[in-house]
């Protein structure tokens, strides 16, 4: 299978909440809808970890992206974000890792 088969971050995409009307069982963050797609098969457990890697690296001291983009638009002046933007964010986040990993990325 080629490299854009098996990307984490792409297989992820259908797993994590659309960010329109309540949340429902899909999850809202990246992490979780990677490991959703994995237990359906459609990521290699040896790449779950180095996806891992990957968001915690540019999250530095936050755990959530939620607390890295509420942090960063007090820093600048900007009103706090709504869930649905937060989720609008980590939707292309998610496209720009997924573009990342097929060019061969893995930090």
């Amino acid at each position: 299978m080629n490299r854009k088969a098996k990307n984490p971050f792409r297989n992820a995409m259908p797993f994590l909440w659309d960010g329109r009307g309540p949340v429902t069982s899909k999850p809202s963050n990246i992490c979780a809808a990677i490991e959703r797609a994995m237990r359906a098969r459609r990521v290699d457990v040896s790449d779950v970890g180095v996806a891992y890697n990957m968001i915690s690296g540019r999250l530095g001291d936050f755990s959530f992206a939620s607390s890295w983009i509420t942090d960063w638009l007090q820093k600048n002046g900007k009103p706090a974000p709504t869930s649905q933007q937060i989720q609008q964010w980590r939707h292309r986040w998610l496209i720009a890792l997924a573009k990342e990993w097929d060019e061969g990325v893995r930090e």
